[in-house]
């Protein structure tokens, strides 16, 4: 089963864009609350090129601080902005910097440490939701970001987490509740395993997309599959020719219905024990199945989620003292708005109806990482209803995209 207990796996799961963009490439600019441009002129002697827009503590927030924000705001809700949003944009941007610089300040005081075994764990789990590093590194580029970049942000993320627990204490659910929880839950239908199929897969990855790259990989993949037709171990072939990080193991994995969709689900799903799929093509590359087994869909046990509906109440219960602590530390705070706030009016909608407040893909709006349910059904939020398609936010954001420690539902 699978938890996500940081912002690493949520960065995975949002295809790493969202949660990294906020925060990254900050560096040391400014946090000596002199500017950091060298001399030139601009508030707060900062560059003209990045002046200083906001001091929080004495320490300099710059434009491109909030420009970051901003640009992280736009990509929540959908990458288009009408030009009547853009100052409710700039406002949320300039608030979601300041808090950033405020949370830094407050787990540096507390002198917060992550351990290189945890970072490296925190790390390791990010890379491994990727085919391989060169997979990874092109996400990275794609972002305009560097691993060294990627790592600080993971470590902030870590040591923000330790010091939230540290100081906003959270009793663990009781055992009531959390059967409670679950037969909720399972009343409404919303703990079912999906129907799942333990397969051997050899993947074949598009690098280019290429129409030329994709007719070789398909003549690399039929020869793959003649091979195998021929009385070959398919595990073999596996380990000689796969992609997967599966490749080490032969091959071997489980595909939840749902979990690769279109034309994968279609072909995989239709198979019997022990047969072997035509070339299958995604998005991401070409795949060739062999079916080892497979089993319908199933009421999960209170066991296999126990530990996950444990962390999704204790979310809850996080989710619900964050903004109040934040709140605090806001008002305790000396924060100085060099370039004007823009006034608050009612700021756009995401995609699916959600509007800017707090949070990425995976996020709530305590910024807090939100739990999974099973694939197909999604558990209510801790605390209140999921936003309705259509909404308005009528309040920006208060709290920063800090991640919290949501349990996934997933058996």
């Amino acid at each position: 089963m699978k938890l996500l207990r940081s912002m690493v796996l949520v960065v995975a799961a949002a295809g790493l864009a969202l949660a990294l963009a906020a925060g990254c490439d900050k560096g040391d600019k400014g946090k000596d609350g002199g500017g950091g441009g060298g001399g030139a002129t601009g508030p707060g002697n900062a560059g003209a090129d990045d002046p200083v827009w906001i001091k929080v503590n004495g320490r300099d927030v710059h434009k491109s601080d909030v420009e970051r924000e901003m640009n992280v705001l736009v990509k929540e809700i959908g990458g288009q902005v009408p030009p009547e949003f853009k100052d409710q944009i700039k406002r949320v941007g300039m608030q979601r910097a300041a808090q950033r610089e405020l949370l830094e300040q407050v787990v540096e005081q507390a002198g917060t440490v992550v351990e290189k075994k945890e970072l490296d764990e925190a790390v390791s789990a990010a890379k491994a939701e990727y085919p391989d590093d060169v997979y990874f590194q092109s996400k990275l580029k794609e972002l305009g970001i560097t691993e060294e970049e990627f790592l600080k942000e993971i470590e902030f993320n870590l040591k923000f987490q330790k010091y939230f627990e540290q100081m906003v204490p959270v009793p663990e659910p009781t055992e009531d509740e959390i059967k409670a929880f679950y037969e909720e839950e399972k009343q409404k239908g919303q703990l079912k395993q999906p129907p799942k199929a333990n397969v051997i897969h050899v993947f074949f990855r598009f690098v280019t997309g290429s129409e030329d790259e994709k007719k070789k990989l398909r003549e690399k993949a039929e020869g793959a599959r003649k091979r195998v037709e021929a009385g070959e171990d398919m595990s073999a072939v596996a380990m000689e020719l796969s992609d997967s990080p599966s490749r080490s193991s032969g091959g071997k994995e489980n595909f939840i219905l749902g979990q690769m969709g279109g034309e994968f689900d279609a072909k995989v799903f239709a198979l019997k024990e022990g047969e072997l799929s035509s070339i299958i093509e995604s998005t991401a590359g070409l795949h060739l199945v062999k079916i080892i087994s497979i089993s319908g869909e199933r009421d999960v046990e209170l066991d296999e989620v126990k530990d996950q509906i444990k962390e999704h109440l204790q979310y809850g219960k996080k989710s619900q003292l964050y903004p109040q602590y934040m709140e605090k530390l806001m008002t305790e705070a000396k924060i100085e708005y060099l370039e004007p706030l823009p006034a608050e009016a009612p700021v756009p909608t995401g995609p699916e109806g959600q509007g800017l407040q707090g949070g990425t893909a995976g996020q709530d709006a305590s910024g807090m990482e939100k739990p999974e349910t099973p694939a197909g059904a999604t558990a209510p939020a801790p605390g209140g209803p999921a936003p309705q398609p259509g909404g308005t936010a009528k309040t920006p954001p208060e709290p920063p995209k800090i991640p919290g420690d949501g349990g996934s539902l997933k058996p």
